[in-house]
């Protein structure tokens, strides 16, 4: 449970992050000067967030949507289990 935990956060972090590089990248544009290697590692710093941002997301979703099968198939397995045991105990009290 804590790596689900884990994973919103390092999401949300990379959420937050996503504007501020963005931001960076648009008065680098606007404020053009000779420095290439830092617009360069801008660039690539908001490739790398976006990756790890995507990535992290995707793998929640991954996680909950297993949780969210695998709960599924043990409440159906309880409900089967509950039912044979009904079923047995209604035929002793008829016959």
């Amino acid at each position: 449970m804590f790596v689900l935990f884990a994973f919103v956060f390092v999401d949300t972090l990379f959420w937050l992050v996503s504007p501020i590089l963005t931001s960076l990248n648009i008065s680098y544009i606007q404020n053009y000067k000779d420095d290439k290697w830092y617009g360069v590692q801008l660039f690539l710093l908001t490739l790398l967030s976006q990756f790890i941002n995507k990535t992290v997301f995707n793998q929640f979703l991954y996680r909950m949507g297993s949780f969210g099968v695998n709960l599924k198939n043990n409440l159906n397995m309880m409900v089967f289990a509950k039912s044979m045991n009904y079923s047995t105990l209604a035929n002793k009290d008829i016959s």
